[in-house]
């Protein structure tokens, strides 16, 4: 398991032909967080649900959600833009995020600011706005290092965006797909 988050952690590293494979990293990603989710299990007898936990104030877990609503955004602002470059921001730094979340957030952040004007009230920087009040007094500045559950928040806020986009594009409300979340 602690090999699987650390190969997750690592997205610049899958490649193919030399570029970052975003595929291939679902793969390893979806892979990494099932791992999680059972060491979780097992260990604390507690489960992550198989979709976003909107009350969760797991402090791994929101910076995970934070991360991927970040390469949400930026992805989007990029789609809009025609310019079909694949690694954004979160990708970049994900690595350092993992061992100090707090000052390398703060990078990331900074990187979103001109795609933040292009996508003003979208999805993506609604849920960062919201992720950002469910911190645990204190939580959201620790700098220590993240453990597995953060790319479970990665994972759902990602899927959660896409799934608020998709019912927003069909005019359906998103929570009647709640349950819709092709087992993932």
């Amino acid at each position: 398991m602690i090999a699987a988050v650390r190969r997750a952690s690592n997205p610049l590293a899958v490649t193919k032909n030399g570029k970052f494979d975003r595929n291939a990293f679902g793969q390893i990603l979806s892979t990494a967080c099932a791992l999680v989710r059972k060491d979780h299990q097992q260990r604390q007898q507690e489960g992550y649900q198989l979709s976003i936990e909107h009350n969760r104030t797991d402090r791994d877990y929101l910076y995970g959600r934070l991360l991927g609503a970040a390469d949400k955004l930026e992805e989007y602002a990029l789609y809009k833009k025609d310019n079909d470059r694949v690694v954004t921001a979160a990708i970049r730094h994900m690595q350092t995020f993992t061992q100090r979340p707090f000052r390398t957030w703060q990078t990331i952040h900074a990187c979103l600011n001109p795609y933040i004007q292009t996508v003003k009230g979208g999805f993506a920087f609604n849920e960062i706005q919201a992720v950002m009040q469910l911190f645990n007094p204190g939580d959201y500045e620790k700098d220590t290092p993240l453990n597995g559950s953060f790319l479970i928040g990665y994972y759902h806020e990602r899927a959660y965006i896409d799934r608020l986009a998709k019912a927003s594009a069909k005019n359906i409300n998103p929570n009647q797909e709640e349950g819709n979340n092709d087992g993932k």
